[in-house]
């Protein structure tokens, strides 16, 4: 694949942008350096990779996935997924399916890409940077459904940019982090985000580190049912204390959890508590 190639680009060409060929070689993992333009908005006539040079713009243009037929497409994606390592295969498939216009198959795609990567975990099906970018500025981007990690860690979104992304996930996200985007004025409350989406139903991790994470967001927590999967929070650095943390492991609805990890003081129980009764009603 593309991961840690050079290239040289220079000259002109018609069928796509000079920016637009470099953000898609460095959404690829490559390292690009671009000539002088000849031309306005236009790209390269010349594509070094490695000791290969190319002049044929066809030839450049099916490098970088374009102008492939949808079974050209399906035979490189079901190549890339029978890789060994799954850390291989995942970043494999992962540039393919960038590289793959939404025009050209990319639903059946990503159809054959779910159901082969079904048993996969956490790790290493974590969402490309490129994918959230896209999500968080306000586009549908499909390409989500197959991660099962999403970090959006340290990014200083307001709560619309966020729930938009978040609407985009589903039951298949195991692991999520919000860690460092809460402790700003544009963002009203991490645990809201979360408590109030029931498509979330599938996670196991929840990374709330340098939040606005409160004993009143962990009551939020403890009464949302779709939660009932979760098995670690990790809210170190934030308002969590131990009466909040108690509460958590304590209710009825979260029957996974098993850790919640803070750094506040507070009373704080060994091991899972009795239950105890909480609110009925979920968080509207």
């Amino acid at each position: 694949m593309l991961h840690a190639r050079r290239f040289s680009l220079e000259g002109s060409f018609d069928a796509l942008s000079r920016d637009d060929v470099a953000a898609r070689l460095r959404a690829c993992g490559a390292h690009v350096t671009l000539g002088a333009e000849h031309g306005p908005g236009h790209l390269v006539e010349r594509l070094e990779v490695g000791e290969q040079t190319s002049h044929d713009e066809p030839a450049v243009l099916a490098l970088l996935g374009r102008g492939l037929s949808m079974n050209d497409r399906l035979v490189r994606l079901r190549a890339a997924l029978h890789e060994p390592e799954r850390d291989t295969a995942w970043r494999a498939m992962c540039e393919i399916l960038e590289l793959w216009p939404r025009d050209s198959g990319l639903e059946d795609g990503l159809r054959y890409a779910l159901d082969h990567t079904r048993g996969w975990g956490a790790s290493p099906c974590a969402a490309p940077s490129a994918w959230i970018a896209r999500a968080l500025d306000g586009e549908r981007e499909p390409r989500l459904a197959l991660a099962r990690s999403v970090s959006l860690e340290g990014q200083r979104r307001d709560a619309h940019r966020v729930g938009s992304l978040l609407d985009q996930l589903g039951g298949r996200v195991s692991s999520l982090s919000l860690a460092d985007m809460g402790q700003n004025e544009r963002l009203e409350g991490v645990a809201m985000l979360v408590a109030r989406r029931p498509r979330l139903n599938g996670l196991r991790e929840l990374d709330l580190r340098y939040t606005d994470f409160s004993d009143p967001a962990a009551l939020l927590c403890s009464v949302a049912t779709h939660l009932a999967t979760l098995e670690r929070v990790d809210a170190r650095w934030t308002s969590l204390t131990g009466v909040g943390r108690d509460m958590m492991l304590r209710s009825g609805r979260l029957e996974a959890l098993r850790d919640v990890a803070f750094t506040a003081y507070g009373s704080s129980l060994p091991g899972r508590p009795a239950p105890i009764n909480l609110p009925t009603s979920e968080p509207t």
